[in-house]
């Protein structure tokens, strides 16, 4: 609750900036996904009975609204919404599992023609190029991929670990990163 109470503090002082999202509402309603496809994805996510622990729903709704914090122009939102609920998907455990990324990549091939249908082949590649490198790389460049690695890292506090701002591959993520954990 801290955390939240001082990232809304952060926002609070932010109003008039470049950041349009209102955390409050993307917290409080992070199962209120609005993108059909999106939705779609994470309806099927919830049919798998798998064990998942840390890296399961309530890691996936958060990982969505972190993202929708980080979403601006350059970044597609569609991507991030669709890595919220993909990236940790082929996990085999829930400990170490250096492959879970490209096994997640190689998954949505195998649904690219049902689940993700109607999702552009430049999404595609971007969200399999996030989900494939985001244990395995601090950054790309690509302000969509940046945004989908940060959306995930702002939620490491689940496991005990309070995210480096200078590991942050983008620069909302940095001040979202310094601000939820000041003081911790």
């Amino acid at each position: 609750m801290k955390r939240l109470v001082n990232l809304l503090l952060w926002m609070k002082s932010k109003k008039g900036s470049s950041s349009d999202v209102n955390i409050h509402t993307a917290y409080e309603n992070r199962n209120d996904v609005h993108d059909d496809r999106i939705k779609r994805v994470r309806e099927y996510v919830l049919t798998d009975s798998r064990e998942r622990g840390n890296h399961g729903i309530d890691h996936w709704d958060r990982v969505y609204a972190n993202g929708q914090l980080l979403v601006s122009r350059k970044v597609k939102s569609l991507v991030v919404g669709l890595f919220a609920y993909l990236h940790d998907f082929c996990r085999e455990n829930d400990g170490v599992d250096l492959q879970h990324g490209p096994r997640a990549a190689e998954f949505i091939d195998t649904v690219r023609d049902s689940l993700l249908k109607d999702v552009g082949d430049e999404d595609i590649r971007l969200l399999k190029e996030a989900c494939r490198l985001h244990t395995v790389a601090d950054r790309t460049g690509n302000p969509t991929i940046d945004a989908c690695f940060d959306a995930d890292r702002l939620d490491l506090g689940r496991v005990g670990i309070i995210p480096d701002p200078e590991r942050m591959a983008t620069k909302k993520g940095k001040e979202i990163a310094k601000a939820l954990y000041v003081g911790n």
